[in-house]
Parts: structure tokens; sequence; C-alpha cells
């Protein structure tokens, strides 16, 4: 149980590793984040995605660990319409909390998060774009550098645009 948890965890701790070194990805590169996440921006437009869905999975100290399993997000015409926790074959599913996963639940809400995140100037800022889309696949924050307990990171994984005829 432990080593699952460590080898799901391990990806982030390496993102504040190197993060804690002077990169780009870190908020002493401001300009840097500014100009890669209007790059993806730009990226994500010109797809005209607008229908889509994927998994986040949040990772912090936020809450407890049973309401940070991973979530499905279903985005119809650039809106949320569905935020259910990803759950085993025959289990009901469970709408994801909006305080918790609000904030990720659109493609257009995860560029607002980083967006906040590089006028904060934190101690660490680790993002990764889709090559493709642009969308955010990883935001890692370390607000304040010597807080405990207060890194968040945010995976985004499972990416598929809706097979619908219209609004996509």
């Amino acid at each position: 149980m432990m080593r699952a948890w460590l080898v799901r965890l391990a990806p982030v701790l390496v993102l504040f590793t190197a993060g804690a070194c002077d990169s780009p990805f870190t908020s002493n590169g401001d300009e840097e984040q500014r100009r890669r996440l209007a790059e993806a921006r730009e990226r994500w437009e010109e797809s005209g995605v607008r229908s889509y869905s994927y998994t986040a999975k949040l990772d912090c100290f936020c809450a407890p660990a049973d309401s940070l399993l991973p979530v499905r997000v279903t985005v119809r015409s650039g809106q949320a319409v569905s935020r259910a926790y990803v759950v085993g074959a025959g289990q009901p599913a469970r709408a994801a909390s909006e305080a918790l996963f609000g904030a990720y639940d659109t493609v257009e809400e995860l560029f607002e998060v980083i967006e906040d995140q590089v006028r904060g100037s934190p101690a660490v800022l680790n993002v990764s774009y889709d090559e493709t889309y642009g969308f955010p696949n990883v935001i890692a924050v370390d607000p304040a550098g010597d807080v405990p307990n207060d890194q968040r990171a945010v995976l985004v994984t499972g990416f598929a645009v809706a097979t619908t005829t219209t609004g996509t």
C-alpha cells in the first residue's frame, strides 16, 4: 500500500525537486512562464476543441484522501457538465466536490489557475502542456516554499475530444 502511494506521488516530488533549481519552471522565470502559458493558450484556442473529457488527479494536503480520488471531467461547448469520481466496474459513480475540483473542471480554468500562480510569484511553479492541444497536463505549485504541506499538484490524463458532430 505504501509503495503504491510513493509510486503515484513520485512524479509530483520530482517536479517540486526540479523546481528548486533556477529553471524556467520556477517563479524566478515568470516571463518564461508567461510566454509558455500564452503559447499553450494559443495552441488550445487554435485547436477549436470545445467538447472534451479528461481525468484530473489533485494531490494536496487540502482534504481527506478519499476526497482526492481521480475525477473524470466532461465538458460540452466549453461548460463543465459532469465531474465524477472514477470508480471501479459495478460501483455507482458519485459527483466530485465542486469546492475541491471546481477550479479544475475546464481547460480554460486550468489556464486561469496557472495565470493566478504566475501573478502570485510562488516559490515553485512547474507546469507542462500537451504538445498537440496545449492544455496543461501538470500543474505543481509550492506557494511559499517554507510552509509545510501547502504544495498542490493537478495531473491531467486521459484527455479525449468528444465525438459529437456539433460543439466540438
